[in-house]
């Protein structure tokens, strides 16, 4: 590749070095040359360390691509490539006798979310991030509780890991870089360390990297302080590349070129970021594919109107291979703009959960399905809510057999078990059933979807309420479920034809998300690394109190990264007050920066 003056001297440079690369600025081609000229001398081996594997996969790739296409020998075991988890763990197994047990991701995940199974769902991740940072703090001493009630949770969660003689994966990458910085376990075999999207390094993470440097591993930071979205989990941003500035020496070199957004777009996000300093370093970055961007702001009366706004501009005006994003802080937003989408057909990829992933919308899809199979299976769902025992449900549906037409007739299979209750829940639910299927051989569609909808529902309240889960959990998952199941149902009515064309189309579409034009949905952290030609955010507005959810320069930080995805348009949008941000950026009106947005 072509390097650029300030690409070149960043990967001729064999000393300590930090690399601030700003948003498309090239930084992964950067780090692939500066890896190649690094592995080009045989006595040389590289550690590239990330933060996620889908990140290490694509640099060991374009490594391997680098080193085909000059006809070279791939550098074998010259060449570390992965997570900053998957690296310690290798080197910890290698260098230790593990005498305890290590507890994988899945069952970790499922130990916590039983210690917080009475916990508000919105109260949650209080806890989970109390968590992250009490296990990413170099000195855990340090680390101040919100709540006492989240220092109960951590100190919980060490004593059931402890009696389990079990480990995780943060307490091992911790010991890993303790043992390595006191020398008491060798570091990484290697001559040279490259790490990448360091702003969101940690303490332990840093720890681990100055624990080679200190040893003489010449060491490359790549990182865009700019970019530091991830704060509330400790991540260090400026702060940490200062620190690993003044203990190494390193110099600093920064990356100027855009070469992803218009020049329209660069300026206005240049603009906003202005506004952090002095806490942050100044890139001055200019646009090589010069001007043609249009940005814009559009206020409206809530956020379905925003969501509607977007899916009709989207359904005029996307050109084939334009790629569109639609971003939110919160994933709740995005299940309207999924809602709105869905209602004109327009294929879509959420980030996360979609609205058909949410359990108690499969199981109302579910039932919908087996009221035309006439399959049991279908129907499964809909009966492990039903208020009977599952030794009764399970002689009903085996009885039953994989058709369950008869119940659509009134007659219900022997049952030995069955209490005369039981019964007549289950014969309620068979007349129910014919009913509806009745409705349905009338055309009478758009009467049963709802109709199945609030049974459904009134199932899960009878379903929870029965439960041991507190009232106030009740009463929150509930509120989820009704809003969800009035999102399908919105999206079932406007479909055409039988229900199971509907429901068809449904699938249709889904399988249709997948192709490359569809509409990708995502939060605006998850959003960070990708690009998109036209970029809309979803309530772009201020919050209530008028304060940032958090602080206002991690906040702005992140609506600069929402900025700096587009290469072509961004449009903020917004209900209320608008986000302080807009005005910073200098976004003008959206009906004066584009004329070809919809009334």
């Amino acid at each position: 590749m072509a390097l650029t003056p300030y690409q070149a001297a960043a990967v001729k440079y064999d000393k300590h070095l930090i690399l601030f690369a700003g948003p498309g600025s090239g930084k992964t081609s950067t780090s692939v040359e500066k890896g190649a000229l690094i592995l080009s001398e045989p006595s040389h081996a590289l550690c590239m360390v990330t933060f996620t594997s889908a990140a290490a996969e694509e640099m060991r790739e374009r490594m391997k691509v680098r080193f085909v296409s000059q006809g070279l020998p791939p550098p074998g075991n010259r060449l570390l490539c992965g997570t900053f988890h998957s690296l310690a763990l290798r080197h910890y197994q290698k260098h230790t006798r593990q005498a305890k047990r290590l507890i994988a991701p899945p069952a970790r995940t499922g130990m916590v979310n039983a210690m917080l199974a009475n916990v508000e769902p919105n109260d949650r991740k209080d806890y989970l991030l109390s968590l992250e940072r009490y296990q990413g703090a170099l000195n855990q001493g340090r680390i101040e509780f919100e709540k006492e009630e989240h220092y109960t949770f951590v100190n919980e969660y060490y004593k059931r890991l402890n009696s389990t003689n079990s480990t995780d994966l943060a307490m091992l990458m911790r010991e890993c870089a303790t043992l390595m910085s006191s020398g008491d376990m060798p570091i990484f075999p290697v001559t040279h360390m490259l790490g990448d999207e360091i702003q969101d390094a940690d303490e332990i993470q840093l720890e681990m990297i100055l624990a080679h440097t200190r040893r003489g591993v010449i060491t490359t930071l790549v990182g865009d302080d700019d970019q530091c979205i991830y704060e509330w989990r400790s991540a260090l941003g400026y702060a940490g590349m200062l620190h690993f500035a003044k203990e190494s020496g390193a110099k600093t070199i920064a990356l100027a070129e855009n070469f992803r957004s218009r020049e329209e777009i660069v300026a206005h996000a240049n603009q906003l970021i202005a506004y952090n300093d002095p806490d942050r370093i100044e890139k001055n970055q200019r646009a090589t594919r010069g001007p043609g961007g249009v940005l814009g702001h559009l206020g409206f009366a809530s956020t379905k109107h925003q969501c509607r706004y977007v899916a009709e501009y989207i359904e005029k005006y996307q050109s084939p291979g334009e790629s569109v994003a639609v971003l939110a802080r919160t994933n709740l937003p995005l299940i309207e703009m999924g809602r709105a989408l869905h209602s004109r057909a327009i294929p879509y990829v959420k980030d996360g959960e979609s609205l058909w992933d949410i359990p108690a919308v499969a199981v109302f899809v579910s039932t919908l399905t087996g009221l035309t199979n006439c399959s049991t299976g279908s129907l499964h769902p809909a009966f492990s809510l039903l208020p009977i025992t599952d030794k009764t449900r399970r002689e009903f549906e085996r009885n039953l057999g994989t058709d369950a037409t008869s119940i659509f007739h009134g007659v219900l299979p022997e049952l030995t078990h069955a209490t005369a209750g039981e019964l007549k829940v289950l014969q309620d639910t068979s007349t129910a059933l014919r009913v509806w299927r009745s409705n349905l051989d009338a055309g009478e569609v758009n009467i049963v979807i709802p109709q199945v909808a609030d049974v459904v529902y009134n199932w899960y309240h009878a379903h929870l309420n029965a439960s041991k889960t507190s009232p106030t959990t009740v009463k929150s998952q509930l509120k989820k479920i009704r809003s969800s199941f009035e999102a399908a149902e919105d999206i079932l009515l406007k479909l055409k034809g039988k229900l199971s064309v509907r429901l068809s189309t449904l699938t249709r579409l889904q399988d249709k998300d997948q192709n490359a034009g569809a509409v990708q949905l995502m939060t605006m952290h998850g959003s960070k690394g990708l690009e998109f030609d036209t970029v809309f955010l979803l309530d772009a507005f201020a919050p209530d109190d008028g304060k940032t959810v958090i602080d206002e320069a991690p906040e702005r930080r992140l609506f600069f990264v929402a900025i700096t995805r587009a290469k072509e348009r961004f449009f903020a949008l917004y209900s209320d007050t608008p986000s302080p941000f807009i005005a910073e950026a200098a976004l003008p009106p959206l009906e004066a920066a584009t004329a070809v947005a919809p009334s």
